[in-house]
């Protein structure tokens, strides 16, 4: 993360220790590094309620049943990065992914050469 953010390693542990903060102008090229957007790294995106998260939940359960696990896979990764500490999106869409598993099981040879179940 360093190298890659023309920093010292001392700095990012400082960082991760919470003893310092990045220099703002670090925010950007800190966001993409991590593969999320800087207003979650700056705490815009707060807590969903636990409407709020089920509407998520809702949303993928529809892309599941309408579009298949590829899309449904997407739009969970994308849902997390938005709201990563969400326990109940967290939990909800873990389990929502255990069922489909369970309900769509992929043969080991078609996994291993990236083939999805079929449908």
């Amino acid at each position: 993360m360093a190298a890659c953010l023309g920093v010292t390693a001392p700095a990012v542990n400082k960082w991760e220790s919470g003893a310092s903060l990045p220099d703002l102008a670090l925010l950007l090229p800190l966001s993409r590094l991590l593969e999320t957007d800087p207003n979650t790294l700056l705490g815009f995106h707060g807590d969903l309620t636990k409407e709020e998260a089920m509407l998520y939940i809702n949303e993928i359960a529809q892309t599941a049943k309408d579009k298949g696990m590829e899309e449904t896979l997407s739009l969970i990764r994308k849902r997390v990065r938005e709201y990563p500490s969400c326990g109940t999106l967290l939990y909800q869409a873990a389990t929502l992914l255990r069922g489909m598993a369970i309900l769509f099981p992929v043969s080991e040879a078609r996994a291993d050469a990236g083939i999805p179940a079929a449908g």
